[in-house]
């Protein structure tokens, strides 16, 4: 196998976790949804997180009372139901992205992401009636940029497959990074059910290897190519910033759905 089919095979299995976790924060789950984690061998994954371990056990013998359960914990944790000191677990950059400031409902942090996700030619499916800085549509951002860096280096096309690459560590620095921590601790001080328990574990191991998967992957592709990334990197203040006009919204744009869509 050679290099760049190596960093095509990360590049899926990056998408793959990162619309799990989409899945996992988006809603409560289905009944179909739990049965087909039930059958996804999460209790073989613990290379990636105890969380997965975790997730797998609490599934293993799902039975009708299982998705009810999910959904009270998921509905009294995410929703805002249940709180602790006045803070609710609310899935969305702007209500944690200051250390002990205000909650924010479709705060700055959320238009901030709106333009990121503008400027990358996406744009939230009409029927979705949530913020842009929902920790799911962050994760399906990182989920679709992960799919174009693999199509972009099965083209050969090594310099837009950096800039991406640099884009996806930038934004998970930026714009998941810095607040999922603060949002894992407080929901876990709500949460009841030990599969969440076992998802916020999760999805806090994946942020952190993917931070050293995409350290990796950038250093390899500089290595293989010649290139730097510095070179064709996107600042990051400049993709927050309203594009100076509209043609993100007239030409290229892709609605996508969530995973639990």
């Amino acid at each position: 196998m050679n290099h760049a089919t190596e960093l095509q095979t990360a590049m899926e299995e990056r998408r793959s976790l990162y619309s799990l976790v989409s899945l996992l924060f988006a809603a409560p789950l289905t009944q179909e949804q739990i049965d087909r984690l039930g059958d996804a061998g999460l209790s073989e994954r613990e290379d990636v997180s105890h969380g997965l371990a975790v997730m797998g056990k609490c599934l293993r013998k799902h039975d009708a009372d299982t998705r009810q359960a999910l959904a009270v914990d998921y509905t009294g944790t995410f929703y805002g139901v249940r709180t602790t000191g006045g803070r609710a677990a609310l899935p969305y950059e702007s209500a944690h992205d200051a250390e002990g400031g205000e909650q924010m409902f479709m705060g700055k942090a959320r238009a901030r992401v709106y333009n990121v996700f503008k400027k990358h030619a996406l744009r939230l499916g009409q029927s979705l009636n949530l913020p842009e800085d929902h920790l799911s549509f962050e994760c399906d951002f990182m989920a679709v940029l992960a799919e174009r860096t693999k199509e972009r280096l099965a083209e050969g096309d090594d310099a837009e497959a950096l800039r991406l690459l640099t884009t996806q560590r930038s934004f998970l620095t930026h714009h998941i990074a810095s607040w999922y921590p603060r949002f894992a601790q407080l929901a876990l001080s709500l949460s009841k059910e030990r599969f969440y328990h076992g998802a916020l574990e999760f999805a806090q191991d994946f942020f952190a290897l993917d931070a050293d998967l995409l350290d990796d992957a950038i250093a390899a592709v500089e290595d293989e190519t010649g290139l730097r990334a510095e070179d064709v990197a996107l600042d990051m203040e400049w993709l927050e910033t309203p594009p100076r006009d509209d043609k993100a919204d007239r030409a290229g744009d892709e609605a996508w759905k969530v995973a639990s869509c």
